[in-house]
């Protein structure tokens, strides 16, 4: 029996040192995941456009301002526009200072139709999926009395055609009635 208790003493003092081992290993480990990297407080406040009311073809810019609410630098920022959520171009290597704000522009050949733009940051090539921000706008055909215009040349010639031939034939047939 002496030797079941020595037996059990020793198996006990080895899990407890095991235990105790391992403790030992995970608490540092522990301790640098929470002296992890300050959380990042960087994103777009907002999107702006030069002409709020562009024309099909009208070239405008796209502005996105950029802020930094953290208390220290951040280098190396990228930001993408979107259209309609295909890419239409981005700025890098973006470095702002800390509580810092910064604009990037972007030009943009307007399309007609409804269109949502869009951009997002990235810091290293890493995306920051909560940064994305968006703005609707739309986008006319083109300048309203070029239109206007353009409608009643349209009539103009399609009454032409219809009403030309007429009036020639009844000219014809008066100069027919004359002769005779």
């Amino acid at each position: 029996m002496n030797k079941n208790k020595e037996i059990k003493k020793m198996l006990l003092i080895t899990t407890v040192t095991v235990l105790a081992f391992t403790a030992l290993l995970t608490m540092p480990f522990t301790s640098a995941q929470k002296m992890q990297e300050p959380q990042i407080d960087i994103y777009i406040s907002d999107i702006t456009f030069s002409n709020d009311e562009p024309a099909d073809g009208d070239v405008i810019t796209i502005s996105a301002t950029i802020v930094n609410n953290a208390s220290f630098d951040v280098n190396n920022i990228s930001i993408s526009f979107y259209v309609d959520y295909e890419e239409i171009g981005n700025k890098t290597g973006i470095n702002m200072e800390a509580n810092g704000t910064a604009i990037q522009n972007i030009e943009w050949i307007a399309e007609s139709g409804d269109h949502t733009i869009s951009a997002i940051l990235s810091i290293d090539d890493m995306a920051l999926m909560d940064t994305q921000t968006s703005e609707d706008i739309f986008v006319t055909l083109g300048d309203i009395s070029t239109l206007i215009y353009a409608l009643l040349l349209i009539i103009l010639i399609i009454f032409g055609i219809a009403v030309v031939p007429s009036v020639l034939r009844r000219l014809k047939d008066g100069n027919s009635k004359r002769g005779m």
